[in-house]
């Protein structure tokens, strides 16, 4: 008997964010384990392929990572459980973060472009997920598969469209995935989310977009508003809410080490939410979220994985 395929439901988390500060929270994954095991008539060998990952104390062998596991995974890499929304620049859907150089924790008002910031660790989660395909029959072995992602469920607790904000990216040697969902189902008829990274705000709520900032005695006739980020720039992501998700994350070596998975989640500040604050020039779909709507929101991310034989 072959086994073609491995399914393991990996992990769901379950996160506390703020908009501003920080609430308690913790990551809550949960992990099903897909064990295949045959046995040959007039033998006595009995033969099992899974998908393993290691723990943050190095132990390899589990299929089941426990809340415990994946909190001392994302600690051992600084990461908490409370983000604080950032803007992003130009980015591709299968394309590297480059360690973030490009990412920007704000905005300023009356200040084109990107403020001079960089992102720290209360606006990302990051962990790495180690995995290898085991087999065992007379003895001990290591294969080479696919890794595929065949869903990646981002669920906003209350039921709004907060998930909509949600970025998940992978990262698996030289193979490179940013995923968002612009559906709660997985019936998309669109195959990216496009982002724009730039547009005029009103981000003090007067009811007027943001210009240069003036004195009261100067002329303020001629002002513009203000184009916030890089006109033109986009972020493209791959849709998570497409029927029958198959996306290659990466091919696991056959060997004891396996693959790494470097899993980033972010809050991304340039997607258009429908709740706005009270008296912003826009109504609704904005960048600029409603405070009481949106903060100290939770929100799960689940993500099933597959092992495929290489083509």
């Amino acid at each position: 008997m072959k086994m073609n395929k491995i399914i393991i439901p990996v992990a769901a988390i379950a996160m506390g964010v703020a908009l501003v500060g920080s609430v308690s929270s913790t990551l809550a994954w949960y992990q099903y384990s897909t064990k295949a095991q045959a046995a040959y008539i007039g033998t006595s060998v009995g033969q099992s392929e899974n998908l393993e990952f290691k723990k943050a104390d190095g132990t390899w062998g589990t299929s089941n990572l426990n809340a415990d596991d994946i909190q001392a995974l994302a600690a051992a890499n600084g990461s908490g459980t409370s983000l604080i929304p950032i803007t992003t620049d130009q980015m591709a859907k299968n394309n590297q973060i480059n360690n973030f150089s490009s990412w920007y924790s704000s905005i300023e008002t009356g200040t084109e472009g990107y403020a001079d910031k960089h992102p720290t660790k209360a606006n990302v989660v990051q962990f790495t997920l180690n995995v290898r395909y085991k087999k065992i029959a007379e003895s001990e072995s290591y294969l080479q598969k696919n890794l595929k992602l065949i869903d990646l469920t981002i669920v906003d607790a209350d039921d709004e469209d907060f998930f909509k904000a949600i970025r998940v990216h992978f990262s698996a040697g030289t193979t490179y995935s940013l995923f968002a969902r612009d559906k709660k189902t997985n019936d998309s008829s669109a195959t990216e989310v496009i982002t724009n990274t730039y547009g005029n705000l009103d981000t003090d709520n007067d009811g007027n977009l943001d210009t240069e900032m003036v004195y009261e005695w100067q002329d303020s006739s001629s002002l513009t508003p203000v184009v916030y980020g890089n006109p033109d720039h986009q972020q493209v992501a791959n849709n998570a809410a497409i029927e029958n998700l198959n996306h290659q994350i990466g091919v696991i070596p056959a060997n004891e080490n396996g693959l790494a998975v470097t899993v980033t989640m972010w809050i991304e500040g340039w997607q258009k939410l429908s709740e706005v604050p009270e008296h912003n020039y826009a109504t609704e779909d904005a960048a600029i979220w409603d405070l009481a709507t949106y903060a100290a929101k939770t929100f799960k991310v689940g993500m099933r994985f597959q092992a495929e034989d290489l083509d």
